[in-house]
């Protein structure tokens, strides 16, 4: 099982790359995978959050937002049941996403929620071509 980064390291998780794509594979999109842990994991508060999530689409160079509540009804062995809400962003580049975590629009996201993040997982990729 993947150990959960502490939710102080969400900001420094969520700055952007450290390093560049290797320049032969053209990498032009990014996709960034955020899973929480909540302290209060109740229905409204798992909702409130997605629904905040939403508001990362107004970013420039953020194609597409989707964030929801874990879907309790998967218990195969290959589904993680630590998380209870979960977030997809993909990127048009890795510019942008290098400029999404210091952006105020997520900046306000994170200080408005970050009192109930009790973990925080991240997973950066580029998609397949």
């Amino acid at each position: 099982m993947l150990r959960l980064l502490p939710a102080a390291l969400l900001l420094v998780a969520c700055a952007g790359p450290s390093r560049q794509a290797s320049p032969d594979l053209q990498q032009t999109q990014v996709l960034h995978d955020v899973f929480f842990v909540l302290e209060d994991s109740s229905p409204e508060a798992c909702e409130a959050l997605a629904q905040a999530c939403s508001t990362l689409s107004d970013i420039p160079g953020v194609l597409h937002v989707t964030a929801g509540v874990r879907d309790q009804s998967q218990q195969r062995n290959v589904n993680r049941q630590d998380f209870h809400v979960g977030l997809h962003v993909e990127f048009d580049s890795p510019e942008a996403y290098a400029a999404y975590g210091p952006h105020p629009v997520h900046q306000a996201l994170v200080e408005a929620h970050k009192g109930n993040f009790k973990a925080v997982e991240v997973f950066d990729y580029f998609p397949t071509r």
